[in-house]
């Protein structure tokens, strides 16, 4: 068992090393700690110049320390091992793969492996496309399009009749994974009693049709109910709109569930808004109130027009968003629309960094080079506001059942314009405390 604020899901190095490296009790408690600073520092480190890679390298030298001279031998030994076995392990598969589906063709290795390369890029470019079919998948029009680029590509790689052969394999491959995936659609609906012809019937359709993807589970089963009633006979219809019954009853069951543990989420966004509100806006609207006077008139009323905008823009995502839910949830998960609007407040309270998207390049170039001067240097007490509210974010994550996942994705903007864009949106913010909280209470 790894730290207790880290998710029971995720893989540590002690749950990966810890009987092979014989670690001690001692050494996997600090291990353990190590892990939690690393993965907490990833989530909440607010520096600009934070670098992934590099804490990484802290993570895996600190550790290093911690072993002693057998175990990290034997550790360096253990990854040198499983390095090697991924890389070779899977380009010897790769190879064997090739060989055997292309046999016929009758490439030396090295003609063979260049040939895959190609099939693959070709691949890739085939599948990225789209039939102009709205929203339509169509993966038979696009095997057709990946024959065709691969026909143009090859023509001096392969002869006439290697050309054949190969369009024949591909086809051949389309066809098997025809049947398997029929039979299987039989298989896994056993109730039904499908035949063959109604199961090829409902492959295409689940291959060729519309992509499902963007649409709610609830759509999905209505557009399914549509497609099977052209597909089965009144009796296995029956049987499968019971099926339906059943998964949507399961699926109800899932966002109650989800609707209760979202309450966790709901006191942690509230929490933060008053503890932004009472120690942390005060400070920054002071610091904004001695911006505001090197700000000229012209830029001033550039600003204020900038700033309607962003609480327009904040009130469209709102709105989309709120009407997403609806449609994926119906009325099962009220509390992700007040977990929504709770964001939506905290995003008009401190505007985010984002916001400059539509006036930038117009915007950069008003601002005088001693207002960017100011914009770059907060006060001592702002900075120390941002540590504190920094430490508070931590707190109040982990006091409302936060925890730390290796599937955990931070999207950090590092870039000196996204730096800047971050600077230039405080000015976004009024120099009155009251403005400010005004604008956010139209959102909740």
């Amino acid at each position: 068992m790894a730290h207790p604020k880290i998710d029971s899901n995720t893989i540590t190095f002690t749950d990966q090393y810890a009987e092979e490296l014989g670690l001690s009790k001692a050494q996997v408690k600090v291990i353990d700690e190590l892990t939690y600073d690393f993965m907490k520092n990833y989530q909440f480190n607010v520096d600009p110049n934070y670098n992934e890679q590099i804490e990484r390298e802290k993570y895996d030298r600190a550790i290093l320390e911690i072993l002693d001279k057998p175990q990290q031998s034997f550790y360096a030994q253990l990854k040198d091992k499983q390095e090697n076995y991924c890389d070779s392990s899977f380009e010897e598969r790769k190879l064997q793969s090739l060989k055997k589906k292309y046999e016929a063709l009758k490439f030396s290795e090295n003609k063979l492996i260049d040939f895959g390369n190609i099939v693959d890029e070709v691949r890739r470019k085939a599948w990225s496309w789209s039939p102009k079919t709205k929203r339509s998948k169509n993966l038979k029009n696009k095997h057709e399009f990946f024959l065709k680029l691969l026909s143009e590509r090859m023509k001096d790689f392969l002869s006439k009749k290697q050309l054949e052969i190969f369009i024949k394999i591909e086809n051949d491959e389309q066809n098997y994974l025809k049947g398997f995936h029929s039979n299987r659609i039989m298989e896994i609906n056993p109730s039904l009693y499908l035949t063959k012809k109604q199961a090829e019937k409902i492959y295409d359709y689940e291959e060729n049709a519309f992509d499902l993807d963007e649409n709610g589970e609830f759509e999905k089963w209505d557009m399914e109910l549509m497609y099977m009633s052209a597909i089965l006979d009144n009796s296995q219809y029956i049987s499968y709109s019971k099926q339906i019954q059943e998964q949507r009853n399961h699926h109800i069951s899932f966002l109650k569930e989800s609707n209760e543990s979202k309450v966790a989420t709901i006191n942690e966004l509230k929490s933060r808004y008053s503890y932004v509100v009472e120690y942390y806006l005060p400070v920054l609207c002071d610091w904004r109130v001695e911006i505001d006077k090197n700000i000229p008139k012209s830029l001033n009323q550039f600003i204020q027009t900038w700033r309607s905008n962003y609480y327009e823009n904040l009130e469209i995502l709102l709105q989309e968003s709120l009407e997403r839910t609806k449609r994926y949830h119906l009325n099962y998960f009220p509390n992700e629309r007040i977990e929504l609007k709770l964001r939506t407040k905290a995003r008009a309270l401190i505007p985010a960094p984002y916001s400059l998207s539509d006036f930038q390049m117009d915007f950069l170039d008003k601002i005088p080079k001693e207002l960017k001067e100011q914009l770059a240097t907060p006060s001592e007490k702002l900075e120390y506001a941002t540590l504190k509210l920094n430490e508070f974010d931590i707190s109040n994550y982990e006091a409302h059942g936060g925890n730390y996942s290796g599937s955990t994705y931070v999207i950090r903007n590092n870039s000196g314009e996204d730096n800047d864009l971050r600077l230039f949106s405080n000015l976004l913010i009024h120099p009155n405390i009251g403005e400010n909280i005004k604008a956010s209470e139209k959102f909740i």
